[in-house]
């Protein structure tokens, strides 16, 4: 997806205000996949920046990561909290309520919703849009959620409007000439609905 070496676009987007940094690399192989995890930690600790695994908790023990994503067919969470600690993130992708809950009942840290929209890197999944974002934060006030899957500039606006108060990017960002200001962008558009909602939260 990246249009440029994979470690510049690293070190832009966490220029431009990339709160963690998920490995999604599903075309290689174990041993390539740690030495890959292990480079981008190299690259985002040192700034404080926290590095997640896709699948792999195995692999996110060996490199040392911060934590693992699952999807539906990985690791049960029960089983992956055994590989990887009491201590490490485990996260884990729904694309609707009935599996969210599932994921909420097995003690996932948070929750990868979508996708929202087309997506290259899920493009066999039914789009939830709006709608699913929206019966997310209704149903799981206070446990940290991401929208994923198509979110970009052109629609983040849509993201807001539904409720949604963090999200996961790949292509928008990987793919853009200039990932740090995307990625700037985006995250100050959350912010300001962020703090519009404390605002109307204190007011009298």
């Amino acid at each position: 997806v990246c249009r440029r070496p994979w470690p510049e676009v690293l070190e832009a987007v966490i220029a431009g205000g990339a709160d963690a940094i998920q490995v999604r690399e599903k075309h290689l192989g174990p041993t390539a996949l740690v030495e890959r995890v292990r480079a981008v930690i190299e690259i985002a600790r040192p700034a404080g920046i926290p590095v997640v695994v896709n699948d792999r908790a195995d692999v996110a023990v060996a490199a040392a990561a911060d934590g693992v994503h699952l999807g539906q067919d990985d690791l049960p969470v029960e089983a992956a909290r055994r590989v990887v600690g009491g201590l490490a993130l485990i996260g884990g992708s729904a694309h609707d309520l009935d599996e969210a809950r599932r994921n909420h009942e097995a003690g996932c840290d948070y929750c990868g919703m979508g996708r929202f929209a087309t997506s290259t890197t899920k493009p066999d999944v039914v789009a939830g849009g709006p709608a699913l974002v929206r019966a997310m934060s209704e149903t799981f006030p206070g446990w940290p959620q991401l929208a994923i899957g198509g979110i970009g500039p052109e629609n983040i606006d849509q993201v807001v409007a539904a409720g949604g108060i963090a999200i996961a990017v790949c292509e928008a960002a990987c793919a853009a000439d200039d990932p740090a200001a995307v990625v700037a962008d985006l995250r100050n558009r959350l912010q300001q609905a962020s703090e519009s909602t404390a605002d109307a939260e204190v007011s009298p």
